[in-house]
């Protein structure tokens, strides 16, 4: 089958690229449905058990959950700090979290980026190596199908890179949203439990 599609050196690259970014794309799928969770009801539940005076309680409920939010606030809870080196226990949990949820996310957006480029660049060797051919033709050759077929072919690098390019692009937004939401819960959390332990 790809002996028949006359396959360029470019083509094959995109499909490699394509590959990994479909691998890429399912692994973050699965590393952000493993932490998925309801942040408005660990918010409740931690901020009563805090309320109680249950931070045992707290800290269970907290580890119960693989979120953002949980991980951070089980940091901050169990940290053995004065209340005022509290946020920086945050920041520093926070920041550690987040480089785990980007991971991979610079190289779909690398991919997003430079795919078009690839396809780009695939079409206008096709393009050259079109009028190479055309160039060594004898007279009476049908040139006009000759240079349909060649910048046809290479035509189809540029829509692979799009194609390839789309799909990462889309990805790579998607993550990052839901990486800014994950973001906001945790300081959300994070606020109420600072708020109950310096009380």
């Amino acid at each position: 089958m790809f002996e028949n599609l006359d396959l360029v050196w470019v083509d094959w690259v995109l499909l490699a690229v394509s590959t990994l970014s479909v691998l890429l794309m399912l692994e973050r799928a699965w590393f952000f449905w493993g932490r998925r969770g309801d942040a408005e009801a660990l918010i409740r539940d931690v901020s009563a058990c805090l309320d109680r005076g249950a931070a045992d309680e707290a800290a269970w409920r907290l580890g119960s959950s693989k979120t953002m939010a949980a991980v951070v606030g089980l940091q901050v809870v169990k940290a053995a700090v004065p209340p005022e080196g509290l946020e920086d226990v945050y920041k520093g949990s926070v920041e550690t979290e987040r480089l785990r949820y980007e991971r991979g996310l610079s190289s779909l957006a690398s991919i997003g980026a430079n795919a078009p480029f690839l396809g780009l660049l695939g079409t206008v060797i096709g393009i050259i190596e079109a009028f190479h051919t055309l160039s060594g033709l004898d007279p009476g050759a049908d040139r006009a199908s000759v240079v349909m077929s060649s910048i046809g072919s290479a035509l189809r690098s540029t829509a692979l890179g799009i194609i390839v390019a789309l799909p990462a692009v889309v990805a790579y937004n998607a993550y990052q949203r839901r990486i800014d939401v994950a973001v906001g819960r945790t300081e959300a959390l994070v606020r109420a439990i600072l708020a109950r332990r310096r009380a």
